[in-house]
């Protein structure tokens, strides 16, 4: 089996890469491969036969398929026990200046780029490497650009424990910047809006909750990351079918439902908006919910009710007790008592 650990934004990933027991008459080779979250949700998988062809090729080839179905482009490059470029993307050969993949394969990586000793050095001592600022040079237009990188290189290990090469992962800084600059700049946003609003990811993880919401919940805002959304607001729908936030992952929908949520200060009814969430690709990364507190309108429908059922008793009299209702909902029960 290959294994190796990539970690990214914060999440690692794992992918293992085994062999079958058997191949067929023809000698192909099989091999099965995923690549999981932490969390335990596989986010790649396959499998692959390559007739004719080493079990080394087949778990590079699906090892190229698998890397190209992570969730976040980045920069990606395998290198073998003896140094040479196996694996590497699209983005990162043209970056090199060069034209195709197939012009780097095989190559020894310090011809690459200068970054090589790096790799090598992950690969000979079997010590990772984590987010290491660095440099990198881009050749675009026939000039060449510094360009600062966060660098991350894991050994891959066989089934016998045996180094067999190196994955390493390279983002650019500016880009990783811009993308910090529109995450703060929009949890600001977040953070007006007087009402609570929590993305989750597909395993129900809090990665973002603004000010209002982590209020309501009675928890710091930085401690509700990371934790399930179903601890903090502890609705009727959590953990059920009645999800909205669930079903409009599912069904790619935007849903508005009401529910009761158990919160420290007591039992609310809320009205949640529930949507899914999108990398920039398209593809459903989990959901988005925006909750209102309902309680004065639930209020205002009960003492309705009450006033229609006094008036078919002959209560006439009957008034709205306008000392229950604050803003909108007080006018609306002044103006109910004096139409009455």
């Amino acid at each position: 089996m290959i294994n190796f650990v990539l970690e990214k934004e914060n999440v690692s990933y794992f992918a293992f890469l085994s062999d079958n027991e058997m191949t067929d008459a023809g000698g192909n080779n099989e091999v099965n491969a995923s690549i999981t979250k932490s969390s335990g949700t596989t986010v790649g998988a396959g499998t692959l036969e390559r007739a004719g062809e080493g079990k080394m090729e087949v778990k590079t080839a699906l090892m190229k398929r698998i890397f190209e179905s992570l969730p976040t482009p980045v920069h990606l490059i395998f290198v073998d026990r003896s140094y040479r470029i196996q694996y590497i993307s699209e983005k990162l050969v043209k970056y090199r200046g060069y034209k195709r993949v197939d012009d780097v394969i095989g190559m020894e990586i310090s011809e690459f780029f200068e970054t090589g000793e790096l790799i090598k050095t992950v690969i000979d001592t079997g010590k990772p490497i984590e987010k290491k600022e660095m440099v990198l040079r881009r050749y675009r237009d026939g000039e060449r650009e510094e360009v600062p990188v966060l660098a991350s290189c894991n050994p891959v290990y066989d089934d016998s424990g045996v180094i067999i090469g190196a994955v390493a992962a390279f983002t650019e800084m500016a880009e990783l910047k811009r993308a910090i600059e529109v995450a703060e700049r929009n949890m600001r946003f977040l953070d007006g809006v007087p009402a609570p609003v929590m993305a989750v990811d597909r395993e129900f993880n809090v990665i973002c909750m603004n000010e209002a919401g982590a209020k309501v919940v009675g928890v710091p805002k930085s401690e509700c990351i990371g934790r399930k959304c179903y601890t903090l607001f502890n609705t009727t729908h959590c953990n059920t079918p009645e999800c909205g936030v669930s079903r409009a992952v599912q069904s790619n929908r935007t849903l508005t439902l009401e529910t009761i949520a158990r919160l420290p200060g007591g039992e609310i009814p809320v009205r949640y908006t529930a949507a899914p969430l999108k990398d920039a690709e398209g593809r459903i990364i989990g959901g988005i919910e925006y909750v209102v507190d309902i309680t004065e309108e639930t209020r205002m429908i009960e003492e309705i009710k009450r006033l229609i059922e006094n008036a078919k008793e002959g209560l006439l009299d009957a008034r709205c007790d306008v000392s229950e209702f604050d803003g909108g909902y007080k006018k609306i029960a002044e103006g109910m008592n004096a139409v009455l």
